[in-house]
């Protein structure tokens, strides 16, 4: 609805941590209940006018009556890509003779892993949504992050950020800020115990293949132990899983 400058809307918000296989169902209830409840201020409003008639009546609905559009923006917190549907119809099995009488409804999604600029956000959200998009990949944490610029939020967001991530990334008081410093240094301990374990993978394997040998003669040429070597192969599979 329009006044010839302002817009006027309902919009809704559905915050969801963990993937719902559901939602399009789940967010269409929730819309039709607020058009419902749109409806009856609708008719309660003629109700006391006793201003309708004939078809009308019985629509306790004027032809003149709009309703306001109604918005329901699901924000998935989770670190893993979204998998679950995203409209009706990919929830619904039927034919295809049936798909153009088959109404959909469409999820409006907002997911940290696919937003693009987090810059676009004037708030807090982007830089949570941000973080959220890379706190599980101990890569993307120590070569794309500025730890300065979470050091100045506000406790209620970074209690948040706690919760959201079960106490994965922790603030430590530092003067007047929380600082995220001890996950920060985790996290560059962890990354280049990674970057070792890339090298000396990367060195055995070249070995064997370059030598036609065994991954065992390969790991005595490269000077480290067959031990060492799956060690260091589980601790790729690890981060990557």
């Amino acid at each position: 609805m329009e006044d010839g400058r302002s817009i006027y809307a309902i919009i809704g918000i559905e915050a969801q941590s963990n993937v719902h296989y559901a939602m399009p169902v789940r967010n269409m209830v929730y819309d039709a209940m607020r058009y419902d409840a749109q409806l009856q201020e609708i008719r309660q409003r003629h109700d006391k006018c006793k201003d309708l008639q004939a078809d009308e009546y019985l629509s306790n609905f004027a032809k003149t009556d709009k309703l306001k559009p109604i918005f329901t923006l699901t924000i998935y917190f989770g670190a893993k890509p979204w998998d679950a549907p995203r409209s009706l119809k990919e929830m619904v099995d039927y034919p295809e003779a049936l798909k153009p009488y088959l109404n959909d409804y469409h999820l409006n999604l907002l997911a940290p892993l696919e937003i693009e600029d987090f810059n676009i956000f004037q708030t807090e959200f982007g830089k949570v949504m941000e973080l959220i998009s890379s706190y599980k990949s101990k890569e993307s944490m120590y070569n794309k992050f500025d730890r300065s610029k979470y050091n100045d939020m506000s406790d209620e967001t970074n209690d948040f950020i706690t919760a959201i991530t079960d106490g994965e990334i922790q603030f430590k008081k530092e003067g007047e800020k929380r600082i995220m410093f001890p996950a920060f240094e985790e996290v560059r301990r962890d990354y280049i115990s990674i970057g070792e374990a890339k090298g000396l993978v990367r060195g055995v394997e070249n070995s064997s293949k370059t030598l036609n040998v065994t991954i065992k003669k390969a790991c005595d040429i490269y000077g480290c132990t067959l031990q060492e070597y799956e060690d260091a192969k589980a601790l790729l599979a690890k981060e990557h899983d």
